[in-house]
């Protein structure tokens, strides 16, 4: 049976091309899907982790550590914060970047032995970090020695700029602390080898800045371990700090959930919660990458479900045309003695070899379609450089083996009735004239009635589809199919009009046709219906790429028009300022400062036109009067430069945009509010309200107008509930 097998599968060879082109393509487009989805969604969430890097300049993969080891614990605090940190990387299923210690005494009064008359007793703290000189470079001085004692029994140590100017410490100078005492019960001296300052600050090495360590004195960290660690640490209060950073460029889509939940341990359990801190930035970026991987995920699947319906069309296609051109051989076959059985094993074995050769070929161009997809950076615009990495995981191959059995029954299920047609029969068949069961059945009707359906059902509950998106939920199927049937309805009810229009014309030009024309009409009446799954098909080709194309421009065009009104200007920046957090050490609590950054550097750019500040605080409130408050953001602006750095489409707005801004720039204490003011808690014109900033600080404004948009303003916005659900909030 072999042997008749690639016999017929030669002689009918474009055929058999045909239908491996379809295999190959059908393989290809499914086992993509999984491909790219993974590949698309593992560089989504490193991005995520990437702009936040860009926005905040901070590592957003780490995990403090903290705790207070007093004597009286005997280091229990501490071996648990040590214990935790050895393992953590392999509890989250991360990759560890780097691990940064620092441990210190609690400040200590520390006597000169230079018996200064310009300086009085000092408090200072001993303190280690781990790996420390690698990363540093000495402005004065030299770098405590290997073993750290100096030949007369203190303790070399270094210190920063700021340290030696707040404290007055020269280098070289020895101190004496009376309240910390070596294993001998002799108080510990130090000398001050060097000042030491970081070889470039943005390493994020510094989670302690040098600047803040105004009062620490570092030693080298064998020796503090010897001294005030293992047998020794009963003698000290020490305040001790582990940061452990993570690569999160070697995150997978895969492993969110197990970084996700097993970091939420370790913040919710009671003897973890109180020494892990600082996972709030990217606990926040999975949940947020979470949201954007189930709207993603719905929509690949809507988009590439029409592509997988034409493909089966092109293979059922072809099969039907073979099985119709093999009809004769098939009822010789029949009436020489073959049964039904052997019939359908021989084209069986068809459908696997053809289906095997399509996924040892539709693999590696699956791969290359998500390569070229994860390279379109536009509209049919492609980078290289912007390739996705591909990989084959399990699902990959589950996809694969779902497409060969898809591929293998389209091309046997035919068999089925084939294998039953004799001479006899056949000749019967071809006397007869039925119409197709389509039309008896009126599928192109029910088709378009079902698409109709289909567009109704989604226009009217268009809402609880976005909130079911959201949640991750699963939607009704007919969602993704109904423009994929209203097309097929369409092209089924053109097939069913066609031949009465092909008559129509014939007969009112019955006297002018020529004799090719007439013979292409004679031929088209009478053999017209062996050519209709052809032509649906062409129908079905070209409808689903205008579709297509269209719905990938819209998308497109939608996310660029909203980015472009939700940042109202060509870039919007965000400056961290400097501030002087000190190391979460509760004795060197201060008030915290910050710097302004420089708003005037902007006009030296040579590529900027024009520039403004914009005070965005999205944590204001306004009080509604004796009935509580209700939140809002408060943006504060110069009318003049925001009107010249930011613009709108005015089609969004009653009015030109231009008159809002002057309509504000007019009144003193005028505010400018967005239409739920009016439509949801009652306000007018002229009215006077109270708001108030993050902070607490509260203002008085007149409203002077209400907007329906405006730059960086979103009307709704969805919010994840403590249960899963999403709500819409105003």
């Amino acid at each position: 049976m072999l042997g008749v097998m690639l016999q017929k599968l030669w002689h009918k060879k474009w055929m058999v091309i045909c239908l491996l082109i379809g295999s190959i393509l059908l393989v290809a487009t499914v086992v993509s899907f999984p491909m790219y989805r993974r590949a698309a969604f593992d560089r989504m969430l490193r991005d995520e982790f990437s702009q936040e890097l860009a926005e905040k300049g901070e590592w957003p993969g780490r995990v403090n550590m903290m705790i207070t080891s007093k004597p009286e614990e005997a280091g229990a605090k501490l071996y648990q914060m040590e214990d935790m940190a050895e393992h953590l990387y392999e509890k989250l299923g991360v990759t560890e970047k780097e691990i940064i210690r620092f441990y210190g005494t609690i400040k200590r009064k520390a006597d000169s032995l230079m018996m200064r008359e310009d300086m009085e007793s000092v408090y200072l703290r001993l303190a280690m970090m781990s790996d420390f000189p690698a990363h540093v470079q000495m402005q004065a001085g030299e770098m405590y020695s290997e073993d750290g004692i100096a030949e007369d029994g203190s303790i070399e140590v270094v210190i920063s700029q700021e340290c030696m100017v707040a404290s007055e410490l020269l280098v070289g100078e020895t101190l004496v602390f009376e309240d910390v005492l070596d294993a001998n019960e002799n108080p510990i001296s130090i000398r001050i080898m060097g000042v030491y300052e970081a070889i470039n600050e943005d390493d994020f090495y510094w989670q302690v800045k040098p600047g803040d360590m105004t009062a620490v004195c570092l030693m080298n960290e064998d020796l503090f371990s010897k001294l005030f660690l293992g047998e020794n640490v009963e003698k000290q209060t020490m305040l001790c700090n582990i940061y452990t950073m993570f690569e999160y460029s070697d995150l997978e889509s895969t492993g969110v959930s197990q970084l996700y939940e097993e970091t939420k341990k370790l913040t919710e359990d009671e003897n973890c919660r109180k020494i892990v801190s600082g996972t709030e930035t990217y606990m926040y970026l999975l949940e947020e990458y979470e949201k954007k991987r189930t709207r993603i995920e719905a929509t690949l699947f809507i988009l590439q479900m029409p592509v997988l319906i034409l493909l089966c069309a092109f293979l059922f296609m072809i099969s039907a045309q073979m099985y119709d051109m093999e009809r004769n051989e098939i009822s010789v076959l029949k009436s020489r003695g073959s049964s039904g059985t052997q019939i359908f094993r021989l084209y069986f074995y068809q459908s696997i070899f053809l289906s095997l050769a399509g996924t040892v070929l539709g693999l590696p161009l699956g791969a290359l379609f998500s390569r070229i997809l994860g390279s379109a950076r536009n509209f049919l615009e492609f980078d290289i450089r912007g390739q996705l990495d591909i990989s084959y995981g399990k699902d990959v191959f589950l996809y694969a083996l779902g497409a060969i059995c898809c591929s293998i029954l389209i091309m046997t299920l035919p068999a089925i009735k084939h294998s039953r047609v004799t001479i006899v029969n056949l000749k019967q068949q071809k006397a007869l004239k039925r119409k197709s069961l389509w039309e008896k059945c009126f599928l192109d009707v029910i088709c378009l009635a079902i698409g109709l359906y289909g567009y109704y059902n989604f226009s009217t509950n268009e809402s609880v589809m976005l909130q079911s998106v959201m949640n991750g939920e699963a939607l009704d199927p007919l969602l993704y199919l109904s423009s994929s049937i209203f097309i097929v309805g369409a092209g089924l009810l053109f097939l069913r009009l066609q031949p009465l229009l092909v008559r129509l014309i014939y007969f009112a030009g019955k006297k002018f046709w020529g004799p090719a024309s007439y013979a292409s009409f004679m031929e088209n009446l009478k053999n017209g219906r062996k050519q209709q799954f052809i032509m649906l098909f062409l129908i079905l080709t070209i409808s689903l790429g205008m579709y297509h194309a269209t719905v990938a421009r819209t998308i497109l065009q939608n996310a660029l028009d909203n980015a472009e009104y939700l940042d109202g200007a060509d870039v919007v920046i965000q400056e961290v300022w400097e501030e002087n957090p000190l190391f979460a050490l509760s004795e060197d609590a201060s008030e915290m400062q910050y710097e302004e950054p420089d708003y005037f550097k902007y006009g030296d750019l040579t590529c900027v036109d024009s520039y403004t500040k914009v005070l965005y605080d999205k944590g204001g409130y306004v009080s509604l009067s004796g009935k509580g408050r209700a939140a809002t953001t408060v943006m504060g602006i110069h009318t003049r430069e925001f009107g010249e750095s930011t613009d709108m489409d005015e089609s969004l707005l009653e009015k030109p945009y231009y008159e809002y801004l002057n309509e504000l720039a007019v009144e003193p204490e005028g505010i400018l509010v967005s239409r739920s003011f009016q439509t949801v808690l009652g306000y007018k014109v002229g009215d006077k309200i109270a708001y108030y900033d993050s902070i607490g600080r509260g203002y008085t404004g007149k409203i002077v107008d209400f907007f329906d948009y405006w730059p960086g303003y979103q009307p709704t916005r969805m919010n994840l509930n403590s249960d899963g659900s999403i709500s819409t909030s105003e």
